[in-house]
């Protein structure tokens, strides 16, 4: 049995690996035989249809009415498609429909696959085999969804597998429910085909629609003579909607047939019939596809309203995993001039559905090129949005990117209405400028403005009373003024303006003037107080300092220890006789007789100049007593 079951599965692989249709799962990487292991795979896959037909509360596997139909005719063309290869699936149950990424049904399970060739009619070879049962259930065929003319009449044509497409459509209309169950057993399907379709009718039938109630009758029928072919199953009008259309229309295959001009309609007109599509299925179904046409960039304009309809409903992590990468390398593309600005008209959608580091790194590229490119009206669109979005960006993007970019474009542009819109952005992005941005960047530029239309000067004129609280004073009066000054006589200014230029140099002038004021006073302030306070510190004194009005030395200011208001008698009385000889045991001598002659200078009398008492007396005593004190003065 292992080995029946090692076969059955490889002649599913093989069989779906020969098989290329884009309605039939697709093998990416065929079967490889290992020692020990079986190995391949197919495309993505998500669900199966048990999923997708039941009711279920996972909003991923929820499936309107549109989504049904277009499932069901993708199904008929994968039947269309064997059948037309003379093949019959003869598996075709709820197992073997799958749904991939992009939300489209697939057919498989086609390990039971017959082929009809060599035989003169549609009755072919029954392939139902004895040992079936003997297999593991998921590897059995489902006597549910089995067409009772193949498995009690033992017939087999195409018309089997419609009868098994039949029971898959009874089961979407009625949330996965099936007409009847056998529990696999060959003999209780017999029973339910003896009162068929009575069986079939259930209690909720008389709420399925007219087109509905005819097309299960005419699949379920007991015999195959009043089923439809595939071919006539896909032009029903009920699987042939508008909406069905609009979702056949895209389809890679379908859509690549088409002209540029017949595709660029189409898109056109999609917009007008988006909201009669539910939300799951604009997001599984048409966004998909549309962020694929985005490959060719001529149709960009006519499909991001689409995309950008849809991205509406899409959360953060979905928009920049699906939508912001799939744009993200058109951000550059400078033609046609419509793509960047459909792109920039999106901002605010951009800031709600990004977070602001994403922002800054991915959607902020956009606007740098956007200033690059030649057509000023999508200059304009970006620099427009600009002030707002200073307020989002934080300081060192602002300073580091924005600043740069917009500096280069105002100095290279010639544009009028581009140097005004940059000015007002320069206004905007003041309050994230540091002195040194200013000072090194934004004021250089300013000044090197040329034209002399009124527009810009009045423009430059709101960007330099902005700048007035974020420089010093010294840029207000050297460089704010001067220029003030030369804008202010523009002769192309009318008298509201010119008088505007003067409010503006008066109220600066009056500020700097101010200001300049505060200076010097505190300036002087500090000076008398540090000159008040140097008196009260040990400091060395200058010797001018240190002589009196009259001429006399104050010794103890000028060491630092007593005032400059030091007295001439206090000096005498440090340097008289009494305090400046020891104390000796000798007997003291009288007082010499007063003399007529002149006295020496107070504070002389203990110098080195008054002859020695003790040696004999000469007539130089004489001689001495007509010196005057300022002949030995160094001082004079």
């Amino acid at each position: 049995m292992r080995s029946k079951e090692i076969e059955h599965l490889k002649r599913d692989v093989t069989a779906l690996s020969r098989l290329r249709h884009p309605c039939i799962l697709e093998v990416v990487e065929p079967l490889e035989e290992c020692r020990f292991n079986f190995l391949f795979a197919t495309e993505h896959v998500v669900a199966s249809s048990h999923a997708l037909l039941q009711e279920s509360t996972n909003p991923a596997h929820q499936l309107d009415e549109v989504e049904i139909q277009k499932g069901f005719l993708q199904l008929a063309r994968a039947l269309e498609f064997l059948h037309d290869t003379k093949l019959v699936h003869t598996n075709l149950s709820f197992m073997s429909v799958v749904m991939n990424a992009k939300g489209d049904w697939k057919l498989c399970g086609c390990a039971y696959l017959t082929s009809l060739a060599g035989s003169n009619s549609d009755s072919g070879h029954w392939a139902y085999e004895e040992d079936e049962h003997a297999l593991p259930e998921v590897m059995r065929r489902d006597v549910d969804f089995a067409d009772p003319v193949y498995v009690i009449d033992r017939r087999v044509g195409p018309y089997n597998d419609m009868y098994s497409l039949g029971i898959l459509f009874y089961m979407a209309m009625h949330h996965g429910a099936k007409p009847y169950q056998t529990h696999g057993s060959v003999s209780v399907l017999r029973a339910y085909m003896e009162d068929w379709p009575q069986q079939m009718y259930s209690s909720t039938w008389s709420l399925l629609g007219t087109d509905i109630q005819t097309i299960l009758t005419r699949l379920l029928s007991r015999t195959e003579a009043s089923r439809y072919t595939a071919k006539a199953f896909l032009d029903l009008p009920y699987f042939n909607s508008m909406l069905v259309r609009v979702l056949k229309f895209l389809e890679r295959e379908s859509f690549a047939a088409h002209s540029r001009t017949e595709k660029a309609q189409f898109l056109r007109g999609m917009y007008k019939i988006l909201p009669q599509f539910s939300v799951p299925l604009l997001r599984r179904k048409l966004l998909p596809n549309l962020l694929e046409a985005t490959s060719d960039r001529m149709l960009l304009p006519y499909i991001l309203p689409n995309v950008f309809y849809i991205a509406k409903n899409l959360s953060q992590v979905e928009f920049t995993a699906t939508v912001l990468a799939r744009l993200e390398p058109h951000f550059r593309v400078h033609e046609p001039p419509q793509s960047q600005m459909l792109l920039l008209n999106q901002t605010d959608l951009f800031l709600s559905k990004t977070t602001q580091t994403d922002f800054q790194a991915r959607v902020m590229p956009l606007f740098y090129s956007a200033f690059d490119n030649e057509h000023v009206a999508v200059q304009e669109n970006a620099l427009q949005r600009i002030p707002k979005l200073c307020e989002t960006l934080d300081y060192a993007h602002v300073k580091d990117a924005l600043l740069p970019k917009l500096t280069s474009l105002f100095s290279k542009t010639k544009t009028l209405s581009v140097k005004v819109t940059s000015l007002i952005c320069f206004h905007a992005m003041i309050p994230m400028l540091d002195k040194t941005s200013i000072t090194d960047v934004l004021l250089p530029t300013l000044n090197r403005i040329k034209t002399r239309e009124p527009s810009v000067m009045v423009a430059s004129l709101a960007v330099f009373e902005a700048l007035c609280d974020k420089v010093d004073l010294e840029t207000k009066a050297m460089v704010f003024l001067p220029r003030l000054w030369v804008m202010a006589m523009c002769p192309l200014l009318n008298e509201t303006q010119f008088g505007r230029f003067m409010r503006a140099i008066k109220d600066i002038g009056h500020d700097v003037e101010h200001q300049q004021l505060e200076r010097l006073r505190e300036a002087k302030h500090l000076r008398l107080h540090t000159e008040e306070q140097a008196p009260k510190t040990v400091a060395p004194v200058p010797l001018n300092a240190a002589i009196a009005s009259t001429g006399d030395i104050d010794l103890e200011a000028l060491v630092g220890h007593a005032r400059y208001e030091t007295s001439v008698h206090a000096m005498d009385d440090l340097f008289s006789p009494e305090s400046t000889q020891p104390p000796s045991k000798s007997p003291v001598m009288p007082p010499p007789p007063p003399s007529t002659t002149q006295a020496p200078p107070p504070g002389w009398g203990g110098g080195l100049l008054v002859p020695d008492s003790s040696g004999p007396q000469t007539s130089s005593l004489d001689t001495a007593s007509k010196v005057q004190w300022r002949d030995f003065d160094p001082l004079l």
